[in-house]
């Protein structure tokens, strides 16, 4: 789409608004963008992500990212910031939160630590709840437990006694240039709220766009690529830094399987996911599977050294969490269907993530076929045992 193409009956009525409100403009008090002094209900715009997108009504009394016109002059002696001081704020927030793997929750235990974590699925609840399994944390997927009240939410709430929880999303589509939805992140908000998750995060990818120029964006239901270039860069920072703001908390981004590619890529994917994390705080999620089921579509000649060179290309400060998951290969492609025990090539490049980035916390996806817990626990076993022979 060629934004920059503008409808000539469209512009003919921009233009003729903005000659009627010139002579209204001249009279009009000066007034100026005032932040931290919005009440719940009653702001104009919060646009501090720089996606210039209204995020609707504001949530709580004097939020630090909601503002409202002011006269202008008068904005700090209501207590509030102007736009260049909130940016500077919110910036020296997000510098004493740049550890990775976010707030430290009361349930994360030095045992607890020292585990790895399974995904909790619908089929495995009553057995994780009624007898707690060995495992390091488990992590649900957001958008399963945004509804007020309910069986699910009263599960997850249970967990919670029991263990860590990582809130993991598939529905931020963080690479859109329509931004953020204003609800999906009021939905994460709260459900952050009400589960102090050890770690919240989602994908490096794209879902929300508008079907025509100026229409409201529909959302694809899918973890659709994104190019690898300055422009799609900014995008992604400028929603991961609105969702950090929002969150209050360390977001972490994870890298795609992707079946397509986009001939105008400027940086290869460790270079991207490495400037995204520098420029916003954030941390990345590397999903291991995700990089051997890559390799294997691209058809390279050694795609576990294809991946080993993809994980020491990446900054060894920013992975804040690995994904291990198992595949689907047909004739004509690799799907990263989680389906599967993880296949011995995934758990190499594993194996070599972890001596590059440390003991990093890790969680064993399995989300089709999904087996008996005993199969679960197993895999996430020899995760287990995998990140004890780094303190041999």
């Amino acid at each position: 789409m060629n934004h920059r193409l503008i409808a000539s009956s469209a512009l003919a009525s921009v233009l003729a608004l903005g000659m009627l409100s010139t002579a209204a403009a001249a009279d009009a008090p000066a007034k100026e963008k005032c932040f931290g002094v919005a009440k719940a209900g009653a702001n104009d715009c919060a646009n501090l992500s720089g996606t210039h997108s209204c995020a609707g009504q504001s949530k709580a009394d004097n939020a630090a990212d909601e503002w409202k016109y002011v006269a202008k002059g008068t904005c700090a002696s209501l207590g509030g910031k102007s736009a260049d001081e909130a940016k500077k704020a919110m910036k020296k927030l997000r510098r004493t939160r740049r550890s990775v793997s976010g707030p430290v929750s009361k349930a994360a235990s030095p045992v607890h630590r020292s585990l790895a974590g399974i995904g909790l699925r619908q089929p495995h609840y009553a057995q994780v709840i009624e007898d707690p399994p060995a495992v390091g944390f488990v992590e649900v997927h957001s958008e399963n437990f945004y509804a007020d009240g309910g069986a699910a939410l009263a599960v997850l709430h249970e967990a919670r006694e029991r263990f860590p929880v990582s809130l993991h999303g598939v529905g931020l589509a963080l690479g859109s240039a329509a931004g953020v939805d204003p609800w999906h992140l009021d939905r994460l908000d709260r459900l952050v709220q009400r589960i102090d998750p050890v770690r919240v995060s989602d994908h490096a990818c794209f879902a929300r766009a508008a079907r025509e120029p100026g229409g409201s964006p529909v959302h694809a239901n899918d973890l659709l690529p994104i190019a690898f270039n300055d422009a799609s860069l900014a995008i992604l920072c400028d929603n991961v830094a609105r969702v950090q703001d929002r969150l209050q908390r360390t977001l972490l981004v994870e890298n795609l399987s992707a079946y397509l590619s986009f001939d105008d890529a400027t940086l290869t994917e460790p270079e991207f996911l490495a400037a995204l994390c520098r420029r916003t705080g954030c941390g990345l999620l590397l999903d291991v599977n995700n990089l051997m089921v890559n390799a294997l579509n691209e058809r390279v000649a050694d795609p576990l050294a294809h991946g080993r060179a993809f994980v020491d290309a990446l900054p060894p400060d920013i992975v804040g969490e690995i994904h291990l998951a198992g595949y689907c290969e047909t004739p004509d492609i690799v799907i990263d269907d989680h389906g599967s025990r993880v296949r011995p090539a995934v758990w190499a490049l594993y194996e070599h993530a972890l001596q590059r980035f440390g003991a990093v916390p890790t969680l064993v996806e399995w989300d089709t076929d999904v087996p008996p817990l005993s199969v679960l626990l197993g895999e996430a076993q020899q995760a287990t045992d995998r990140l004890a022979w780094l303190h041999r």
